[in-house]
């Protein structure tokens, strides 16, 4: 599971080459990652406690069951691939 969570990182990180904000949180004190990903927006026209919408917004709590976590994992890592390839203006495959 840690190289899923490390993967997951690292797609992150390749998203925002790619001209997407992935934000990836670990909160080490209750064990859980929270990834999310906010709407391309006009933030100027945003009022100052006002929050875009968000593409994925995903709490993992990695002490849960493995095949629950990777599954979560995997579910935000196809939902950042499909947010990469429509920001590059190609053509997804339906999955």
């Amino acid at each position: 599971m840690e190289q899923k969570i490390l993967n997951l990182l690292s797609l992150c990180l390749e998203a925002k080459k790619q001209g997407v904000n992935v934000f990836f949180n670990y909160s080490p004190h209750v064990q859980s990652i929270r990834i999310h990903i906010y709407k391309d927006c006009n933030y100027e026209a945003l009022s100052p406690d006002e929050l875009p919408d968000r593409l994925v917004d995903e709490d993992i709590y990695i002490d849960y069951s493995e095949e629950l976590v990777c599954s979560q994992i995997d579910r935000v890592i196809n939902a950042i691939n499909k947010i990469i390839l429509e920001k590059s203006g190609g053509m997804g495959n339906g999955k």
